[in-house]
């Protein structure tokens, strides 16, 4: 995906760079885009960050996001299994399987 939207970019443009849990239990890293040095070209400024950069901001960007859910400007993407006994599987996956969006075990009603 970065290699088809690089050639795309502006001149001075900005790039966000968060997570990279794909790649926590890979022996080494995926090579880079071929035209990865068109970020040089183009003198586009990336810049990494992590959620908890942004914490004092959590509660301002749930009300947002839930509004942008409720008018149907986005979309909740949601991967879920189900029963407490697959809760071990469930968490290995969410580092190998790249399974889109939130992950959650389904564990039923256990009362």
């Amino acid at each position: 995906m970065l290699e088809a939207t690089i050639s795309r970019l502006n001149n001075h443009a900005r790039i966000a760079l968060c997570g990279l849990i794909d790649g926590y239990n890979m022996a080494g890293r995926p090579a880079g885009p071929a035209n990865f040095g068109m970020l040089l070209t183009k003198r586009v400024l990336t810049q990494g960050f992590i959620v908890f950069d942004y914490n004092d901001r959590a509660e301002e960007v749930q009300t947002e996001l839930i509004g942008m859910i409720e008018a149907g400007r986005l979309r909740e993407v949601q991967t879920v299994v189900r029963g407490f006994h697959e809760l071990p599987k469930a968490f290995a996956r969410s580092f190998i399987d790249g399974a889109p969006g939130k992950l959650i075990v389904d564990i039923g009603d256990l009362g």
